[in-house]
């Protein structure tokens, strides 16, 4: 990280929660999710290039984590999308959740 430089792109989540304190790209970086602590959800936005935020679009796609902790935190995916973690703060925990790959 050392020759890190800023590329002057970025993405404005402000839309869906202006308090973002987690992000996951998935391994094609087509797809990144943002965990909000205002609305205590998670958020899906598209990339139609990958890895590159610029094109990055909210897809309509979000899922409450509050019945679990009412300030989510950190995101993890496992590998191939059948699994999603959150770090809990209020409860100190970490959540596990079971999904269609990537839905």
């Amino acid at each position: 990280i050392s020759t890190a430089s800023f590329g002057n792109d970025y993405f404005n989540i402000s839309a869906q929660d202006t308090g973002p304190v987690g992000l996951f790209i998935r391994p094609d970086g087509n797809k990144m999710y943002v965990t909000g602590a205002d609305n205590d959800s998670v958020y899906e936005y598209a990339m139609l290039t990958s890895w590159e935020l610029a094109t990055a679009s909210y897809t309509g796609s979000s899922f409450s984590l509050a019945d679990q902790d009412p300030d989510p935190r950190g995101l993890f995916f496992h590998p191939d999308g059948i699994g999603m973690y959150m770090v809990g703060y209020t409860n100190s925990a970490i959540y596990q959740y079971a999904l269609a790959p990537w839905d």
